[in-house]
């Protein structure tokens, strides 16, 4: 019974650092897919849904100042549409 007792500690002690990994491994996967991969900066999707949560912020009344900057630096835009049409 004791061996018993002892492979299901560690059983779940294994599942504990799986799941710790698949975490860090989604976390890494959600930053990838919010990020340009030519330049590095966040993307449109990564914008879209910032947008959606400022726009719940203020809905709730939780977000009263704020500020937002789209710009296209040396034509980024158009090298990046060409490159990774």
């Amino acid at each position: 019974m004791a061996v018993d007792m002892r492979d299901y500690v560690e059983g779940i002690l294994l599942a504990e650092r799986n799941a710790e990994i698949m975490k860090q491994h989604a976390t890494h996967m959600t930053e990838l897919a919010n990020q340009n991969s030519l330049t590095g900066i966040r993307n449109k999707t990564a914008y879209d849904r910032t947008i959606r949560k400022m726009e719940y912020e203020l809905d709730m009344g939780n977000l009263i100042n704020f500020g937002i900057a789209m710009i296209d630096l040396n034509n980024l835009k158009v090298i990046n549409d060409t490159l990774w049409a």
